[in-house]
């Protein structure tokens, strides 16, 4: 049975992006910013089941946030295709985060 919020709720899931390459090697093999760092190809592969099973638990998303860092858009993108909903990146969640624009 999916996870339906009533009429007063709400039902905010959090997820972590998938697994990403070592940081400190990223920057040393490309010289990039760890922003940029992406999803390694066990990550994508995990990603995809992980949107598959929240797709299972969950009817629906009305927002999919993202960070726009490389990994954490690239796991949204994941999960948007499941749901079929664009992910959005809003200003706040632009590292570093303040609390109170949250």
């Amino acid at each position: 049975k999916k996870t339906v919020p009533g009429v007063d709720e709400r039902l905010l899931v959090l997820v972590r992006h998938a697994q990403a390459g070592d940081a400190e090697r990223f920057w040393r093999e490309t010289g990039r910013p760890d922003r940029e760092r992406p999803l390694t190809g066990e990550g994508r592969k995990r990603n995809e089941a992980a949107a598959s099973g929240l797709y299972r638990l969950v009817a629906q998303v009305d927002h999919l946030w993202s960070s726009p860092y490389t990994r954490a858009w690239h796991t949204a993108q994941g999960i948007a295709e499941v749901f079929g909903r664009a992910p959005e990146a809003p200003e706040p969640f632009e590292p570093p985060w303040h609390p109170h624009a949250l």
